[in-house]
């Protein structure tokens, strides 16, 4: 029986496919701390490839100390895989148990973020640290910055527009 997949707005980021890894056609991925352990439950993934989403089927997931790295199934060489790199990891959202569902941070992943000043930049990953929330937030001058996030800093949530507004505190985009 021939798959249906969902469109984008049916489906969860859980990551980013940073680089190769060997010469097997391997990646690493760079998963939000959600869903560390999701490419081992899952049988593909889809990545947005000129605006429509493209399954990718998993052919082996391997965690090293702390990494992930994937192949897929016809990503057999190094240059091949270099062709996605860069590309945000989606799964439908239907897939995703409740367990992993019990933490909504995950969906702010691709989401804006605001302070009640100004734009700041976007949101490519959410990392929880011993009960506290950080976002890694992509600048425009494509620099990467880490913001906590917490709800007595929470301002509002769009989701609609996928924009985040929080209040950020002094000093920290001042931080390198």
């Amino acid at each position: 029986m021939p798959h249906t997949f969902p469109n984008i707005h049916d489906c969860i980021p859980i990551g980013k496919i940073a680089r190769t890894h060997g010469n097997e056609g391997f990646v690493l991925v760079n998963l939000s701390s959600d869903y560390n352990s999701v490419c081992k439950e899952i049988e593909y993934v889809l990545l947005e490839i000129q605006h429509k989403l493209v399954p990718f089927f998993i052919q082996s997931c391997k965690t090293k100390g702390g990494a992930t790295y994937i192949q897929f199934d016809d990503i057999t060489t190094t240059q091949l895989a270099e062709t996605i790199c860069g590309y945000t990891l989606f799964v439908p959202s239907n897939i995703i148990t409740e367990q992993e569902s019990e933490n909504h941070t995950h969906e702010l992943l691709g989401y804006s973020l605001h302070s009640d000043k100004e734009y700041i930049g976007t949101i490519t990953d959410v990392m929880e640290y011993s009960m506290n929330v950080v976002l890694a937030v992509e600048t425009s001058n494509n620099q990467e910055i880490l913001i906590p996030f917490s709800s007595e800093l929470l301002i509002e949530i769009d989701s609609e527009n996928k924009k985040l507004t929080l209040i950020i505190p002094d000093g920290i985009l001042d931080l390198e």
